[in-house]
């Protein structure tokens, strides 16, 4: 890969943890994932517009945007519910295990291939990522629904992953971001009144757009920036595994985040862990 798109990718991985904490730190994590994406779609809107894109290229990419919807929702779905009832340390590694995914589908369905040595390093990546997040005691079976809702969310960044790679091959990422994170955006609100049976969510959305309008533009800056980049990479035709790959570095500084806020302990094991990944990277970087 291509120095700069690593250094690009790399750049969004330290962004990404950014946005998960601070919203997993509010008390209405539903509601304010909504707003942030509704800030992607903002964000990629006003970009759009700003480029002067036609915004019905999305037309000529249709199923593919569907299969990107279908995955950010999901995706959003099972995120929010982690964010608001799991232990974020043990099911963070499960939800950015992306290239499993990636790396699976690529082969069933695009007929695509990868070398040993890639495969080799994607799996240090990802083993230093499970091993950062290792609690001593902790059973991820002991709570199989939050486990179920971390893996919905790992298939569904995979799906929309791929997804993604292959629509900004042919017209804008801001176009793309701002219809499908706009309608995700509404389908997620309509999907959690139907839940709730109420506009519980519909008002605290309201209420967060009125009163904390800067903290959402901010998630919502902070989430574009970070997948403008991705798709940037990937429409200069950097590999989508690879990619995903690189993002892993985000745990890392989750783990910073949680050390240095949440005063989280284990440093020295997850400093080796760390490790892992870095060679990993490295490796990545030298294909």
């Amino acid at each position: 890969m291509d120095t700069t798109l690593a250094l690009i990718v790399l750049t969004s991985a330290v962004l990404h943890p950014l946005w998960n904490a601070l919203i997993k730190g509010r008390d209405n994590q539903r509601s304010y994932y909504i707003v942030f994406t509704m800030g992607l779609s903002f964000f990629a809107f006003l970009t759009a517009l700003w480029h002067g894109h036609d915004f019905m290229q999305i037309l000529d990419v249709w199923p593919y945007a569907l299969w990107s919807l279908c995955g950010q929702f999901f995706y959003g779905i099972g995120l929010i519910y982690v964010l608001r009832h799991g232990d974020l340390s043990a099911f963070y590694p499960i939800v950015r295990s992306t290239p499993l995914v990636v790396v699976l589908a690529s082969v069933l369905f695009f007929s695509a291939s990868y070398s040993l040595m890639s495969l080799l390093f994607i799996g240090m990546v990802l083993l230093g990522g499970v091993i950062l997040q290792y609690r001593r005691g902790k059973n991820l079976l002991e709570n199989p629904r939050i486990l179920g809702m971390a893996i919905l969310a790992l298939f569904g960044t995979g799906f929309y992953s791929l997804a993604d790679a292959e629509m900004v091959q042919r017209i804008p990422a801001s176009v793309t971001m701002a219809w499908v994170d706009g309608i995700n955006a509404v389908l997620m609100l309509v999907f959690f009144t139907f839940i709730d049976r109420s506009f519980q969510t519909t008002r605290n959305v309201s209420k967060i757009l009125r009163h904390h309008l800067p903290f959402a533009l901010l998630i919502g800056a902070l989430g574009f920036g970070s997948y403008q980049m991705i798709l940037y990479t990937f429409a200069q035709g950097a590999d989508v595994a690879l990619v995903s790959t690189l993002r892993q570095a985000s745990i890392p500084v989750s783990v910073l985040i949680g050390g240095l806020y949440f005063r989280e302990g284990a440093i020295l094991r997850r400093f080796l862990a760390s490790l892992v990944m870095a060679a990993g990277i490295a490796g990545i970087l030298s294909i």
